[in-house]
């Protein structure tokens, strides 16, 4: 395997193999091109890109890493792109490929040290191809960032699916349904193209916004809507985005958006009207969802970074996995000095 390393991510050439590792293997939307080139170009400041490609003999992308380098105090660093906050960030392999060998061509290129004194790859979620064959032992240093839950959809119906959750649990969600299916007519649909998500466009953004400023939270400037919405659009263009949206008597009062691949739901965004907080419509758009990828057959449910409460009962049975940062140094005295700061900060 050949090592090509790309310094813009504009290249014709890494767009069209990049492109195809998307298309032939259904990979993690949050490390499709269109996604992470723009965030790049929303976050990336001073940092410029490389993308660590490998190829086969004939030419073809096998694996890509979409990397940076930067300079903190002097210190040269080669890292993994920035990603939204809760985001996840992984190498691009493709399924029937050597996971392995791919991961340790593109491991051997990290560990030259060629122009960089440290290596670090941030939001590596359990699983990742990083955290499966990169060594967590010298060089390399791990620290757990978050954790997120994911659970396997192993049930059949519905009813099975409450029937393992812990009673209480249970009580709970059937009662909060009944109080909110009591109050009017409900309508549950999932909107997976594009011409119906701007349908609901801008009632999405007004819970978006409004959310923010009941919790007493900054609001996010029109251009980074702006842009945010441009991926969203995007994403549901490339058919990688579902949006769960609950109405009470024709009006939407909570939402959830989310990224599928591989039969698994990946929950990313979600709202509700503050004015209905006593009928629960977070908690019922979450059952109501749940429902719906029981019926389509979904294999697995992940709920992204963060612990909540809530996340534990909506799993039952599953698995509380981590976020990871994971780094190596160089012997040179800023990569040692780096790493020090990595391990004790």
């Amino acid at each position: 395997m050949k090592v090509n390393v790309f310094t813009s991510i504009d290249d014709p050439e890494l767009i069209e193999g990049w492109r195809k590792l998307e298309t032939e293997y259904d990979l993690f939307p949050q490390s499709r091109y269109f996604w992470t080139a723009g965030w790049w170009y929303q976050l990336r400041g001073k940092q410029s890109f490389r993308g660590v490609a490998v190829t086969d003999p004939a030419g073809n992308f096998a694996g890509l890493a979409p990397l940076c380098m930067e300079s903190q105090a002097g210190v040269r660093i080669l890292r993994s792109v920035p990603v939204r906050f809760g985001d996840f960030y992984d190498f691009l392999i493709g399924k029937t490929q050597d996971q392995e060998a791919v991961t340790k061509t593109i491991l051997h290129y990290l560990e030259s040290f060629g122009q960089w004194d440290v290596v670090r790859l941030d939001r590596l979620r359990e699983g990742s191809a990083p955290c499966r064959f990169i060594p967590k032992e010298k060089p390399w240093v791990s620290r757990i960032s978050n954790r997120f839950f994911e659970t396997s959809l192993q049930w059949n119906r519905w009813e099975d699916y409450l029937d393992s959750m812990e009673a209480t649990v249970r009580r709970n969600i059937r009662a909060r349904l009944r109080k909110l299916e009591g109050s009017g007519r409900i309508e549950f649909l999932c909107i997976d193209n594009l011409r119906d998500f701007q349908i609901v466009e801008n009632k999405i953004r007004e819970l978006y916004t409004s959310r923010l400023r009941a919790a007493g939270r900054k609001a996010k400037p029109e251009r980074e809507l702006r842009f945010r919405n441009e991926l969203i659009l995007s994403g549901f263009s490339e058919q990688c985005l579902r949006l769960f949206v609950l109405k009470l008597d024709g009006t939407v009062i909570a939402y959830r958006l989310g990224f599928v691949a591989d039969r698994c739901y990946y929950d990313w965004n979600i709202s509700f009207d503050i004015r209905k907080k006593a009928l629960h419509p977070g908690i019922c758009s979450m059952a109501y969802t749940v429902r719906y990828l029981l019926e389509q057959g979904f294999r697995a449910m992940n709920l992204m970074s963060g612990i909540y409460p809530w996340k534990s009962d909506f799993s039952p049975g599953g698995h509380t996995g981590t976020v990871e940062s994971l780094m190596c140094s160089s012997t040179r005295l800023p990569g040692l000095l780096y790493k020090s700061f990595f391990q004790h900060r």
